[in-house]
């Protein structure tokens, strides 16, 4: 096994070390699925080179056995910036980048997204889920500002704040359950999942989900607000 030596040393400073921390950053906005070290290796080298790049003119020429006795002061900062601050700055502007529409639809590029439930994830938009549970019933649950939903790379799950009745003949949105606390679901315990808009002042709507078979009277009954502590709006 060879000695660390000095050269070796710099090299990881100056490349393995912010190409590690620019990968970390971008993972915390988008992770990515289980990879080797090989892997990892290659994708610190390649951000490594690339804030190198950047910093050549300061590092290049630059004795480290000299310099920190020399410069006590600009060594420091120095380092702080050219191996942390600007490896996590070309990952937040490569997470930028990756998801600017305008230059993705202009390559024909896919955003970083892993999945369509990542997406909705991300939104947080307040709405109405109606889960279609694999067992052939029906449950509907508030996401709103206390909700949650898992992502990538975990196994797709929702926490709504409010869980509503649900008329399970027509699929109608009925009312929020006293003194309820919400609910946890899993996406692999149901084989559709509706999204749907609330009922606003300004924007009322007669209906939030009916089935397509539900007679009109069933279409017309009062829907739900979350505002109203689980009182049903008139329309």
């Amino acid at each position: 096994m060879e000695k660390l030596t000095f050269e070796s040393l710099q090299v990881f400073l100056v490349i393995i070390l912010p190409g590690f921390i620019a990968m970390k950053v971008y993972d915390l906005f988008y992770p990515p699925e289980k990879r080797s070290f090989g892997d990892s290796l290659v994708d610190a080298v390649a951000y490594g080179l690339f804030n190198f790049c950047f910093w050549s003119w300061a590092i290049v020429g630059m004795d480290l056995r000299t310099y920190p006795t020399e410069h006590p002061i600009w060594f420091p900062i120095l380092f702080l910036l050219s191996l942390v601050v600007s490896p996590a700055a070309l990952a937040f502007g490569l997470v930028k980048i990756r998801t600017w529409r305008w230059l993705l639809g202009k390559l024909n590029l896919d955003e970083p997204t892993k999945t369509a439930w990542d997406k909705f994830a991300e939104r947080k938009q307040p709405c109405f889920m109606l889960f279609h549970l694999k067992n052939g019933e029906f449950i509907c649950g508030w996401f709103g500002d206390k909700s949650y939903a898992t992502t990538f790379p975990q196994k797709p799950e929702v926490f709504v704040e409010k869980i509503y009745a649900v008329d399970q003949e027509t699929r109608v949105i009925q009312h929020c359950l006293e003194n309820s606390l919400g609910m946890v679901i899993r996406a692999e315990d149901c084989h559709l999942i509706e999204f749907f808009a609330a009922v606003t002042d300004e924007k009322p709507t007669e209906t939030i989900v009916v089935q397509p078979k539900a007679d009109q009277a069933a279409a017309n009954q009062p829907q739900p607000n979350p505002e109203d502590n689980g009182h049903v709006r008139q329309q």
